[in-house]
Order: C-alpha cells, then structure tokens, then sequence
C-alpha cells in the first residue's frame, strides 16, 4: 500500500480547518515510532489513545492508523526470529489453533 494514501486517508479524518491536529498527528507519530524503536514495543496501545485525545481523531480511524506498519514490522521480526531458530513452534501451534477460530467467531458475533 502506498504510504500517501494511507496519509491522505488519515488527514481526511480532519476538518478542513485541523492545521494544529495534523502536526499533533506527526508528532505523535515521531515520538510513538521512537518510543517503539528505543524500548522495542509496539506503539499501538501509546498511538490509538494519543491519537483520540491529542488530535481529535474518530476511535474507529485512530485505532486503524498503526495498522498498516504492523503488517511489515511482524514479518520482519518473524524472518528475523526464525533465521535464529528462536520460533517457538508449540506457542505459535496453539496460538493459530485456539487464536484464529476465536477471532473469526468474535467477528461473526460482533455483527
């Protein structure tokens, strides 16, 4: 996916008017990805709220925006993991086997 669509998807979330939320958007974004690569978490859980409460984003658009970096970022470390042979095949066997049944079950439940 191209990043300025992605941008431009996340700016039209804005009122015309939302100057001052766009650059809280990319300051948030600074410091979430430094916060992210200095203690190596996700920043998902420090971006949704901060993205809500700093700069006014919709919840449904604030918890979609870290998405697209999430993707990459977990293929990356899965390739990196594994070329160390520190996958744990046993935890990744019950986390498909019980994780992605309840996920499709609570999507169906939830509409």
């Amino acid at each position: 996916m191209n990043l300025e669509i992605i941008y431009c998807h996340v700016l039209s979330a804005f009122p015309s008017d939302a100057n001052l939320s766009k650059i809280a958007v990319v300051l948030i974004g600074v410091v979430v990805g430094f916060l992210s690569g200095l203690l190596g978490k996700d920043g998902s859980a420090i971006s949704t709220p901060a993205l809500q409460i700093f700069a006014g984003l919709p919840p449904f658009v604030a918890l979609a925006s870290p998405l697209p970096a999430t993707l990459p970022t977990a293929i990356s470390a899965s390739v990196a993991y594994s070329k160390e042979k520190l996958i744990n095949k046993r935890v990744v066997f019950f986390s498909v086997l019980f994780g992605t049944p309840s996920t499709i079950i609570v999507f169906l439940l939830s509409h």
